[in-house]
């Protein structure tokens, strides 16, 4: 066996990497998605990929000397063994940490074990930080299982409903319960029949009771005094307040939103993820200003459960079901942006949902109905751009780490996600637009909306990243090498091309500020897609 490559204690994280590192970390991971396939390059694979410095990633550009073989993490430390001289041990800590982050998305579930048997090969001591995708918190599979519940969507109820299936016993715990039903909350689903079947198979649970009491708005009585102590009619408020008491503070918590959604019966039925978000804001603001919680676990557990629907949905055809839920996952990722915590493994749990509308086209919808048809490919560019946000804003979060010298490097593999989506939603506004003709006025605004919306976004990525560019250039600051790329002297390619992208967007923006989409504004448009059809 070969000795180790590098000893520990190393940082394998993109947060903690060499600075001069941080485009070898994405070069790992293109590595990694080669052997996913089967393909390995154990003779140099420097000589297979060249670094595309307008793109910001590397790409293949000769096959030599590929290995065919199956998933074994030995053959793939290979390539780690006998590079150049001048790539240091720094360098080769970036690079095996990238590849580590893409293997546990795309290997591991395939070959469980194996990108921790890869760093064994070639890491001897402590590993003090590597990028994996976070926990599941809530396997809304099981609970569902557990009850014999089955959602449907495309049905006759608007937003899904449950059908029995044969029950599979789980393990429920208390949170779990709670949280599914917040879940059930946010995305509109029937929560009665959840109820229902809880009272059905767990009615002695004191979790059910205090969820029945809530649902039924029992919690509260309008009735005080003499008679209601007469007739009891406070009963049930008195029971659910003894039974909440013995609760635990989390959970007394997560109820208080329960409580204000349904008894100030404030949430209006068009907007009820909204004004429940807001709600659920608030809630853990003050759960956490007072010590009660740390809300960011429940946070990704409601991602988990929405994000699990969203699944269901696309895979049962509802598409527009699927693309909204999941644009509701993502907002409540957005929540925790500001939270370095787990922060990288968050990014890449969310990496791994896949979708059969992932890559939608203008003309890829089947609908015969023409206002599902208009507002599905907007609905689409809705959800890219509410990930492109997500990305920019933990890039942002790591820009504040890095100046206050808490970290060492960028979370450059989210700028350049933020990048890649920005690019790619206004290229999909502008090939949408030739149909705008048969479209109702209502349908344009929401269409010309979305637009300024991507477009402002795609300008704050610029400004992100010409920030990010600026603070390596601090006196004794070791520089990355996309500081090297971007603003070094010799590479007039990239400042060539990106010079013209940066002409293309002044225009544009100048033709937005009209405030109304007509032919000029078409015209910008579609000279800044030919600026950027080149990067996306």
């Amino acid at each position: 066996m070969h000795a180790p490559e590098i000893e520990g204690p190393v940082h394998l994280s993109e947060l903690y990497i060499y600075p001069a590192a941080d485009s070898l970390y994405v070069l790992g991971e293109t590595l990694a998605n080669f052997n996913a396939s089967g393909s390995y390059y154990p003779s140099n694979f420097f000589e297979n990929f060249t670094f595309d410095r307008i793109k910001g990633r590397w790409r293949m550009q000769k096959a030599n000397y590929r290995h065919e073989a199956r998933l074994d993490p030995e053959i793939a430390s290979l390539q780690f063994r006998n590079l150049p001289s001048n790539y240091k041990k720094e360098f080769l800590a970036g690079m095996i940490g990238g590849y580590a982050r893409r293997a546990y998305q795309v290997i591991d579930p395939l070959c469980p074990g194996y990108t921790h048997e890869f760093l064994s090969y070639l890491v001897s001591g402590p590993i003090l930080s590597v990028t994996q995708p976070r926990e599941i918190r809530l396997n809304l599979s099981s609970v569902f299982a557990n009850y014999g519940l089955k959602v449907n969507f495309k049905t006759s109820e608007t937003h899904g409903s449950f059908s029995d299936i044969p029950r599979h016993l789980q393990e429920v715990n208390d949170y779990d319960l709670l949280l599914t039903t917040i879940v059930l909350i946010l995305a509109r689903l029937d929560v009665s029949q959840w109820i229902n079947r809880l009272e059905k198979i767990d009615q002695n649970r004191t979790i059910t009771r205090l969820l029945a009491i809530l649902f039924r708005r029992e919690n509260v009585s309008s009735w005080e005094g003499f008679i209601a102590d007469l007739f009891r009619l406070k009963k049930k408020q008195y029971q659910y307040e003894d039974l909440i008491s013995y609760q635990p503070a989390p959970i007394r918590g997560l109820f208080s939103f329960i409580e204000q959604f349904y008894v100030t019966n404030r949430v209006p039925e068009e907007d009820v993820f909204g004004e429940g978000l807001k709600l659920l804001k608030n809630t853990l603001a003050t759960l956490a200003q007072n010590k009660v919680l740390n809300g960011y676990t429940y946070i990704e557990a409601l991602v988990d459960g929405i994000d699990y629907l969203a699944q269901v949905a696309d895979q049962q055809g509802d598409t527009m079901t699927s693309i909204s839920l999941a644009q509701s996952s993502t907002i409540l990722l957005q929540l925790l942006s500001p939270e370095p915590t787990g922060m990288e493994e968050r990014l890449s749990r969310s990496e791994m949902s896949n979708y059969y509308w992932d890559n939608l086209t203008v003309d890829s919808t089947r609908e015969k109905d023409n206002l599902l048809k208009n507002y599905l490919p907007l609905n689409y560019v809705a959800y890219n751009n509410s990930r492109s946000k997500t990305y920019l804003q933990c890039f942002s979060t790591s820009h504040n780490l890095f100046n206050e010298e808490k970290v060492s490097n960028h979370l450059w593999t989210a700028l350049w996600c933020n990048r890649r989506l920005q690019r790619e939603t206004l290229i999909f506004l502008h090939d949408l637009s030739s149909q705008l003709d048969t479209w109702r006025e209502d349908q344009k605004q929401h269409y010309f909306l979305l637009l300024k919306d991507a477009f402002q976004s795609y300008v704050n990525g610029q400004h992100k990243f010409s920030d990010a560019l600026v603070s390596y250039q601090k006196p004794n600051q070791i520089r990355s090498h996309y500081t090297d790329v971007f603003t070094g002297l010799e590479e007039v390619d990239a400042h060539t091309f990106l010079n013209v992208e940066q002409r293309a967007t002044m225009k544009f923006h100048k033709a937005l500020q009209a405030d109304t989409f007509d032919g000029r504004t078409l015209v910008a448009l579609q000279e800044l897609v030919m600026a950027i059809d080149g990067v996306k």
